[in-house]
């Protein structure tokens, strides 16, 4: 409740940025839940994809990040657009 951004950020049509999966095209943002490695070997880190569950390494996130795009999320005041890293 003490953060200014924060409550800006909730006023606001609260984006996120999206990128598709080159298996299935589906847009989404990157969350951490949704990367996975095996126990030991966080070098081999890959997206999972909500959508089609491919696993997706780390050497497509280039191309992901060029094709993506910024989607709102909330309605907001109308006014304020908010960019959620």
């Amino acid at each position: 409740d003490l953060s200014r951004i924060e409550r800006a950020y909730l006023r606001s049509d609260q984006r996120r940025y999206h990128v598709p999966c080159p298996v299935c095209g589906t847009m989404a943002p990157i969350l951490w839940q949704n990367i996975e490695w095996l126990q030991g070997q966080p070098e081999q880190a890959a997206l999972r994809c909500e959508s089609c569950q491919a696993l997706i390494p780390e050497h497509h996130k280039s191309a992901m990040l060029e094709h993506g795009r910024w989607v709102a999320q909330a309605e907001g005041d109308g006014v304020t657009a908010g960019y959620h890293p």
